[in-house]
């Protein structure tokens, strides 16, 4: 008999909490997702009381992509992800959460695939965004800290165009709030330019077909520019 499954979810925005909560109860489902008021930052230490070290199967991120490895990085501290864990992130590309990837595709613990997807809305059908689909081994980071003499920080320093992505990430998304926001072909080209510049970096996407296999369009490096 299979454990039970419980979905909680942050929610920033306390409006939106109740209307979620709302339609959870007319669906029958809020005896099963539970809907909480907080930001990002305290979902490791809520889960962590609740549930466990090890509660977590699967984590899906698609909030402020700026911020996605820090809170990945807050659940791998508290010991939350159990092995096998699926760690899925939206919009890694579009505006884009380029700290996240390079962790996830350096990191001994994370076999990554970042998959390429159309962005919806009005007018951003035709753009590119990826996806992180992200499976989480605790053999693999034992086996990666063994490599690295025992030490438990397997993270990589940031390289500075690492760092220079990011900042222009969050400029994308502060003008999007503006108003005007940003046109369809301002966010083209941050794609394609975040595009060219992760592959520089290592990081590349892949195509999932029809049948939903994944097919290699560009093959994702495993060692990214300066890679130990």
């Amino acid at each position: 008999e299979l454990p039970p499954i419980r979905v909680v979810s942050f929610e920033l925005d306390p409006v939106n909490a109740v209307i979620a909560r709302t339609l959870l109860s007319l669906a029958g489902l809020a005896a099963d997702v539970q809907v909480c008021v907080g930001s990002s930052t305290d979902a490791a230490h809520f889960v962590r009381e609740q549930f466990g070290e090890a509660s977590v199967a699967m984590l899906f991120m698609d909030h402020r992509g700026g911020i996605f490895h820090e809170d990945l990085q807050s659940f791998e501290s508290a010991g939350l992800l159990a092995d096998g864990a699926m760690v899925v992130a939206d919009n890694v590309l579009k505006p884009g959460a380029p700290h996240f990837l390079w962790h996830v595709a350096r990191h001994p613990s994370f076999a990554s695939q970042f998959v390429e997807v159309p962005e919806f809305g009005l007018g951003h059908q035709a753009l590119e965004d990826w996806m992180a689909v992200c499976r989480y081994s605790r053999q693999s980071e034992a086996m990666g800290s063994t490599e690295l003499g025992g030490s438990a920080d397997l993270d990589f320093p940031a390289p500075d165009a690492l760092k220079v992505l990011a900042q222009r990430c969050d400029e994308m998304r502060r003008q999007s709030v503006l108003r005007g926001g940003v046109v369809v072909e301002e966010w083209a080209a941050h794609s394609a330019a975040m595009k060219s510049s992760l592959r520089e970096l290592g990081i590349t996407s892949m195509l999932m077909d029809a049948s939903g296999d994944f097919s290699l369009r560009e093959a994702k490096s495993k060692k990214a520019q300066g890679a130990p």
